[in-house]
């Protein structure tokens, strides 16, 4: 599924190249607001365990991008696109046995990718829809992997220990080049509502020193043990990425 759909990304450019419909030559710049799907986490030890617990998740991630673009006269734009995807993840779960309480617990994760490209994009006009494809090269920079948990254990419905592991995994880099296909619909004179559907073949290079704290407290919070771990945890890949959806509302001026 994947690469048929970088096949038909790869291609509609050209087919959008052989159009004869003109576009409309009234404005020449564009500037758009563009919320995407979430894109995969790298299998990094301790955040792909994460999603495999059981109990309450939540998810309060977003991923936005704003883009700037300028329409040539071969019915063709530049594009240039700036973005920001942040992971932010939380997991509550209890132990239960007996119809009593064992242990109560709450894990967060957080991360933030801020994605930058340059690209060329072929429309062409068929009523009031502008059907467009094109492709990009893409930068990518990937912050800290941040992993914190807490876990409180009771004897006899008493609290009586405070575990808190706190997880960190340095981020990284990726380089690659992007495609993408997408069509906007011509709401009023200046403003259209876009949808866009996008891939990447990317190289990142994710992690680096993985470092884990371990502290425990009695329940008055005094402290009584305090480690911390350092070890190597890196990823390198070169694949093509999950397809990713985005929509969008474009102003044109």
């Amino acid at each position: 599924m994947k690469n048929q759909l970088a096949c038909i990304m790869l291609l509609l450019p050209f087919f959008c190249a052989a159009q004869n419909d003109m576009i409309g030559k009234e404005y020449k710049w564009e500037i758009a607001m563009q919320m995407n799907t979430l894109e995969e986490l790298p299998p990094i030890v301790n955040l792909t365990n994460f999603f495999q617990l059981s109990g309450d998740k939540k998810n309060s991630s977003y991923s936005l991008s704003l883009v700037g673009s300028y329409l040539l006269k071969n019915h063709s734009e530049i594009k240039v696109k700036a973005g920001i995807t942040s992971y932010s993840f939380s997991l509550d779960y209890q132990t239960i046995q007996s119809s009593v309480l064992i242990n109560e617990s709450h894990s967060e994760l957080e991360q933030k990718t801020w994605a930058y490209s340059v690209g060329l994009a072929q429309n062409f006009l068929l009523d009031r829809f502008l059907f467009y494809g094109g492709s990009d090269v893409q930068i990518k920079i990937f912050g800290k992997y941040l992993l914190n948990d807490k876990t409180q254990a009771y004897q006899n419905d008493t609290l009586f220990d405070i575990a808190i592991i706190n997880h960190s995994v340095d981020g990284g880099i990726g380089l690659g080049i992007g495609f993408n296909v997408g069509l906007n619909y011509n709401l009023f004179n200046r403003l259209k509502l876009g949808l866009e559907f996008s891939s990447s073949l990317l190289y990142s290079k994710i992690g680096g020193n993985l470092i884990e704290r371990n502290t425990a407290y009695y329940p008055n919070n005094v402290l009584y043990y305090d480690e911390t771990f350092i070890w190597q945890d890196e990823i390198k890949e070169f694949n093509l990425r999950r397809p990713q959806s985005s929509f969008y509302v474009k102003y044109s001026f």
